[in-house]
């Protein structure tokens, strides 16, 4: 998901979520010492609900991280071994669970990052794997130039 996200989320825009979060935390404060001093009651229910957004802006990653490492916990497959075999027509996918030969046409795309390829299936479901899964880099730029040829 970290991947996925990346995909989305460029670090310019976590940095300044993170920023204005921390600013509108130290404006709530200073509005907060304001109020302090006046004879009204100050808004508790919009400060509190400002303090909770700021604070989901400074840990948003985290939490993410958090939450999709526990789901993927949860599944069948987790800490299982696959081995993806890539051809020109077919990718077949060995696990403890099935084996699967599938079309390169049943994916919705594939996208390389730095460190590994995601292989969606659908718009939001994708399998991660990271260059350190393959033998050599002989068998990544195979899978490079296998994608290439597909269209992706």
């Amino acid at each position: 998901m970290q991947r996925h996200t990346g995909l989305k989320l460029r670090r310019g825009v976590v940095l300044f979520i993170k920023i204005f979060s921390t600013i509108l935390l130290g404006f709530i404060v200073l509005v907060s010492g304001i109020f302090r001093d006046t004879t009204s009651p100050p808004p508790i229910r919009s400060i509190i609900t400002l303090i909770v957004a700021c604070l989901y802006g400074l840990t948003f990653d985290k939490l993410s991280k958090w939450y999709w490492s526990w789901a993927f916990r949860k599944r069948p497959e987790a800490g299982g071994e696959f081995v993806w075999k890539f051809s020109d027509t077919r990718i077949n996918v060995q696990w403890s669970l099935a084996t699967v030969d599938v079309s390169w046409k049943m994916f919705y795309k594939i996208v390389e990052t730095k460190d590994g390829f995601l292989f969606y299936w659908r718009k939001r479901m994708f399998t991660w794997m990271p260059l350190t899964a393959f033998e050599s880099q002989e068998c990544v730029a195979t899978v490079r130039r296998l994608i290439a040829e597909h269209g992706f």
